[in-house]
């Protein structure tokens, strides 16, 4: 990919030049078509000269548009060198860079409490860090039940795909991992749950029938030069 970069910056540097010289024929043209309204100037020779510059610049403007074509053929060749070294990256990153983490969860002790009042959850599956067990008891809001009946009733039930819309901090993740928590208890499901971290990490959780829940974290990868 170096080697692409320094074509493109030669290409572009060899256009900045063709474009200067295009410039200082256009200031010659203008100098040429003075002389030839001067009616005491040797007309036949100002016009084999102004016809030589326009020669020129007939040329440079052609040369121009092939470094314009060969600047666009060496960025669609970095580009694709980009987004193959990113796929190399991404396949050596998962044949080798991703460790899978397993965490005992105590499933007796999560779900709903008094009354659908609070909601015990692992705190492993709400850190980032995963790998860290222990119990966590949430107070549940009108909104965390509702987004939990909504999911249920109109995702579930009736087979609609279901949007949880709202400002950061309203519980739009922690009801989604509750809700999903609680099917894995009460009827065995085996969800992946993939979460995109601010900082770019990709964290994903699979909580495998209440019991157990297997984890693992994924470093950004980083687009850029070779």
């Amino acid at each position: 990919m170096e080697n692409v970069t320094k074509k493109i910056d030669e290409v572009e540097e060899e256009a900045r030049g063709i474009a200067k010289e295009l410039k200082d024929l256009e200031t010659k043209k203008a100098d040429i078509r003075i002389q030839l309204l001067d009616k005491g100037a040797d007309q036949r020779y100002w016009e084999d000269i102004l016809r030589d510059v326009e020669e020129k610049e007939k040329y440079l403007r052609k040369e121009k548009q092939n470094l314009r074509k060969k600047e666009e053929d060496l960025r669609k060749e970095k580009h694709d060198l980009r987004k193959e070294k990113q796929g190399r990256l991404m396949k050596e990153e998962i044949n080798h860079g991703i460790q899978w983490m397993e965490t005992p969860l105590d499933a007796s002790e999560l779900g709903y409490e008094e009354n659908r009042k609070l909601f015990s959850v692992d705190r492993s599956i709400m850190n980032w860090n995963p790998g860290t067990a222990g119990k966590v008891v949430l107070y549940c809001r009108d909104g965390f039940n509702e987004q939990m009946d909504f999911l249920e009733e109109k995702v579930c039930k009736e087979g609609y795909m279901g949007w949880i819309l709202g400002p950061p901090g309203t519980g739009k993740t922690t009801t989604t991992i509750c809700f999903i928590l609680s099917k894995s208890i009460e009827e065995g499901w085996c969800v992946m749950f993939v979460r995109l971290w601010k900082w770019g990490i990709v964290s994903c959780i699979q909580v495998v029938d209440g019991q157990t829940e297997v984890s693992c974290f994924v470093g950004r990868l980083r687009a850029g030069g070779a």
